[in-house]
């Protein structure tokens, strides 16, 4: 069963918030201002609200790699881009 995270896009205040205004449970990643608490939580909000972008953007990117493929002989470099842009892919979709 898949569990749907709070919506977006989140923001960072004395608490990390949803689009509703709600605060977001991330208490065991974000502990205290000494432990580097409000470092993780503002990288946290920042990541997951370019989630979306980031994603669509390497699954664009490997189309067109892979459309190109058809067309052109490639270089090795494209080769282990696409299998980058894949593995980055695959880990997001949690494949």
């Amino acid at each position: 069963m898949q569990q749907n995270h709070s919506p977006l896009p989140w923001s960072y205040g004395h608490n990390i918030i949803d689009a509703k205004g709600i605060s977001v449970q991330v208490d065991v990643l974000c502990v205290g201002k000494r432990m580097g608490g409000e470092v993780n939580a503002q990288f946290i909000v920042q990541a997951c609200n370019a989630h979306g972008i980031l994603l669509q953007a390497c699954k664009d990117a490997l189309y067109y790699l892979r459309q190109c493929e058809m067309d052109f002989s490639l270089p090795p470099s494209a080769k282990t881009m696409k299998d980058i842009l894949s593995e980055a892919i695959a880990k997001v979709e949690g494949k």
